[in-house]
């Protein structure tokens, strides 16, 4: 997964988003690819969470970005703009 990938999720998930809505903004097409190549690591490193838990799989599953998400978040766009 790109950096590019990574912060346009992040962006995405500061609010809640659907997997649905994270594959159209990256351009993926394949549902469980976008979900172990893009959300599970994301997940992994704390940076989003799911807003089900118990129910990874849900088709009312949506993701939000984590206070450590933000954070980042918050420190690539503070380097972009020095």
């Amino acid at each position: 997964m790109s950096i590019n990938t990574a912060v346009a999720v992040l962006n995405a998930a500061s609010g809640e988003t659907t997997l649905q809505a994270v594959m159209e903004l990256i351009g993926k097409t394949n549902k469980s690819r976008t979900r172990n190549e893009i959300i599970k690591p994301l997940i992994k490193y704390n940076l989003i969470k799911m807003t089900i838990p118990d129910k990874p799989s849900s088709s009312k599953q949506k993701y939000i970005a984590t206070q450590k998400g933000i954070n980042t978040l918050k420190g690539i766009k503070l380097n972009k703009s020095s």
